[in-house]
């Protein structure tokens, strides 16, 4: 469900709070305590937000949200998500599949069963400037991929000063639509400039990578799927238009599709691959006169789509899905993303976990040093004191030998209580009802 009016407004409130205080660059102004709506289940989830300048001089700065993963796993990922448009906000990803959250109604935020961050963490961040609740002067937006991409290293720079722990992460960049533009453009700077990141994969959902290949399969789209009746009217116009789009704009590289998406549909996809040459090779063909099969793509149990690999590159094609695949199915394209980034649950603690274990061995054990000393000083000093006091004073304190004759006189006197008792008892002779109670005390 999408969230209501009312709802966005209170959370865009929450956030205009929010964004003037991050410039003080400490991570602990940028901790989110709470949220309008938040389920009280998700209190445990740990998020950071606010705004990184990338141009001052033009008030812009770049609008982030992080969230912590929920479980330890083999090693620390994080996982960025850029969204397409050009102009849509990456939060929106938040609560449509990929977040923590989701919308039940109108007024209710719940947690999403299908979250990404079970074993990986998520940092959203809206960019270009100007983009959802990213800043810039209206006369100062960006036109080119290039400066989007040294403004995001920019970010990425202000970023890792606040929180260095990114810098011991292997790194994703994913998306989907426009991201299939944003992502490699992105992605070059970092592996050139940046060697610090551990950039380990792209991840690009129902990209808009080859424009030119996009174009011309939006007519044999349409018409396989009922959509436009070839040679008819419809189709010669459309048939024109598609002819006069087809001039030169770029290609990169692809990985997911759903079946149903128009807009960039997979025929497009599987196009752009075909004709792409990487690693050795030109699309799926093994050059031995066979091509990578199309593997059925299971999921808990159900055929949920087709899979593909050749050379590093995979391609999944999503059964019944839209452009938004992680909005039509979050568990499922949570399992792609386990896929993708090889998760390891057979060993369950990371660097982070061994770690703190460590630290909180070093703990006790810098504990105990300290206190086993202090305790045997403790003990000593008593000692010394009861000394002193019972040398100068020896009818005043008890020794221990005293107090040791003391709680032998009483056992002895219990002892003979109890032999009466047992005499008294054995004596047919006795009245015991006549016996006071209190003889016995």
């Amino acid at each position: 469900m999408y969230p209501s009016s009312s709802m966005v407004t209170h959370i865009l409130i929450f956030f205009s709070i929010v964004g003037p205080l991050t410039f003080a660059l400490q991570a602990i102004d940028f901790y989110v305590h709470d949220l309008p709506f938040l389920p009280k289940g998700a209190s445990s989830i740990r998020m950071h937000a606010g705004l990184l300048p990338v141009d001052p001089q033009h008030h812009g700065s770049l609008f982030f949200w992080h969230f912590e993963r929920k479980y330890p796993s083999d090693k620390l990922r994080t996982l960025i998500w850029i969204d397409g448009g050009p102009g849509c906000s990456s939060v929106s990803a938040v609560w449509m599949g990929i977040g923590p959250f989701s919308f039940q109604g109108q007024n209710t935020m719940i947690e999403n069963d299908g979250s990404w961050h079970l074993y990986t963490n998520l940092l959203f961040v809206d960019q270009p400037v100007g983009t959802g609740f990213s800043t810039i002067d209206t006369d100062s937006f960006i036109h080119e991929l290039d400066e989007m991409a040294d403004q995001f290293l920019g970010f990425l720079d202000q970023y890792i000063k606040i929180f260095p722990e990114l810098l011991e992460n292997d790194i994703y960049l994913a998306g989907i639509s426009f991201a299939g533009q944003y992502i490699p453009y992105i992605a070059k700077p970092i592996l050139e400039q940046r060697s610090t990141l551990k950039l380990r994969g792209l991840l690009i959902g129902n990209g808009w990578i080859d424009p030119v290949t996009i174009y011309k399969s939006y007519l044999p789209f349409a018409v396989a799927n009922n959509l436009v009746v070839e040679n008819s009217e419809l189709y010669d116009r459309i048939n024109i238009r598609v002819k006069q789009c087809e001039q030169a704009l770029s290609k990169q590289v692809h990985v997911l599709d759903g079946q149903y998406d128009l807009r960039c549909n997979h025929r497009a996809t599987e196009a752009m691959i075909d004709g792409m040459t990487w690693n050795g090779g030109t699309g799926f063909d093994f050059g031995n006169g066979t091509s990578s099969p199309k593997d059925p793509w299971i999921v808990d149990g159900e055929s949920a789509g087709l899979i593909r690999s050749a050379r590093n590159l995979t391609y999944i094609l999503f059964y019944n899905a839209s452009h938004m695949v992680h909005y039509n199915y979050p568990r499922r394209s949570r399992f792609m993303l386990h896929q993708f980034t090889q998760l390891d649950l057979t060993s369950s603690t990371d660097t982070t976990t061994r770690k703190n274990t460590k630290e909180s061995t070093r703990s006790i054990r810098l504990i105990a040093f300290i206190v086993l000393p202090v305790t045997f000083v403790t003990i000593a000093l008593t000692g010394l004191i009861w000394f002193f006091v019972h040398k100068w004073y020896p009818t005043k304190l008890p020794t221990p030998f005293s107090i040791f004759r003391l709680l032998q006189s009483k056992t002895h006197n219990v002892e003979q209580q109890q032999w009466i008792r047992y005499s008294l008892l054995n004596d047919s002779s006795t009245n015991l009802e006549v016996v006071d109670s209190e003889t016995f005390v």
